[in-house]
């Protein structure tokens, strides 16, 4: 993103000078979101903390065939997002070698001549590379991660209703009833 930034409306031609504009204002918005992430970390273990008791609640046929499907689609659910931006790295890495001149991946500015010299122009490809595999990962993390806990959380409600459904339907005292809802 900063080398993007820097070399915003430097390009001679408008197209040039837009693509880099828009490649600005998203990077900086994923390197912000990514940031927001990153201070709620902390809470994550606490999430995991509720999640793996709610995960020791799962008794019964039913309950373990509907934590079975759950587990099955957040593995689905995670690897379309892997396989997508797997495709999106691959992409985005390789389709700057077809052209005809020495070209980069986007445009950016560098303090030296990549043009002109195979050594520079390794350097700046390689940061790109590096540039564009590290933002692909910060989108991966910032657009998986709440559809995956929506999924988790949709799922968790789903045995929550099959758990109370299920009290009161064993011989037991109405205060074993009781006691079992509140838990």
């Amino acid at each position: 993103a900063p080398a993007l930034l820097l070399s915003m409306f430097s390009f001679e031609t408008p197209l040039e000078n837009i693509t880099n504009f828009s490649l600005s204002i998203t990077s900086t918005a994923t390197v912000l979101k990514f940031g927001l992430y990153v201070l709620q970390l902390g809470r994550v273990g606490d999430l995991e903390k509720v999640i793996a008791r709610l995960d020791d609640r799962v008794e019964g046929a039913e309950q373990l065939r509907c934590h079975r499907q759950m587990a099955k689609k957040l593995r689905h659910l995670s690897n379309l997002f892997l396989y997508t931006y797997g495709f999106v790295l691959l992409n985005s890495e390789f389709s700057f070698l077809f052209r005809s001149e020495r070209s980069l991946p986007f445009p950016s500015w560098f303090p030296f001549d990549w043009k002109t010299s195979t050594v520079n122009y390794i350097g700046a490809l390689g940061f790109q590379l590096v540039a564009i595999f590290g933002q692909i990962l910060q989108n991966f993390v910032d657009d998986s991660f709440p559809p995956l806990a929506l999924c988790l959380c949709a799922g968790h409600c789903q045995l929550l209703i099959l758990r109370i459904s299920s009290i009161g339907h064993a011989p037991s005292e109405q205060e074993a009833n009781e006691a079992e809802l509140v838990e």
